[in-house]
């Protein structure tokens, strides 16, 4: 499909609910990653949202050529409302490594968090199995803690984002 798997994924945490949607009714009138995932936050969180609502959503889309060995075709769009922003706006970012070609290798062409679990929990996406686990064992740690319980839980071949002590504490100023 002109680069695209043709399907991105919607997890909501709050009920564990996931679904599948068609990346063709977006991608076919916006341009890349950066434009579906400006489309869809612009249809999905409203004025009133704030950065930490569970109506917010965080947006990790790729684009056509993701993957394909182009050059510079190696990063991911990550979009959603900031808090780092005064007034709390919309905001996209590149986020690079070896994680958005695994997304787009696993079959997806993005990732659509929205909701708030009432514990920590982490998204995998296995062998084309999906779902939403319990990661209580990893909260308060470190990312490079983080890392190697990854590792050890899923192997060397493990592709993973996630944050710290700041993202879990919602500082304004935490990274991915």
């Amino acid at each position: 499909m002109n680069g695209w798997m043709g399907k991105f994924l919607r997890a909501d945490l709050s009920g564990g609910a996931l679904e599948e949607i068609a990346t063709w009714d977006y991608s076919e009138k916006y341009l890349g990653g950066r434009g579906v995932a400006s489309r869809l936050y612009w249809e999905q969180v409203t004025p009133d949202v704030t950065a930490f609502s569970p109506e917010n959503r965080l947006i990790f889309m790729t684009g056509p050529i993701l993957a394909t060995g182009a050059q510079g075709a190696a990063r991911m769009c990550v979009a959603g409302k900031s808090p780092m922003a005064y007034p709390e706006g919309y905001c996209y970012g590149s986020l690079g490594g070896l994680f958005p070609a695994e997304v787009k290798k696993a079959g997806w062409d993005g990732i659509v968090l929205d909701g708030a679990a009432a514990s920590p929990v982490m998204l995998v996406i296995e062998d084309g199995a999906v779902a939403i686990r319990d990661a209580q064992h990893l909260w308060g740690r470190s990312a490079y803690e983080v890392q190697a319980l990854i590792v050890e839980e899923f192997g060397e071949k493990a592709r993973f984002v996630t944050t710290g002590a700041a993202g879990e504490n919602l500082v304004r100023t935490a990274v991915i």
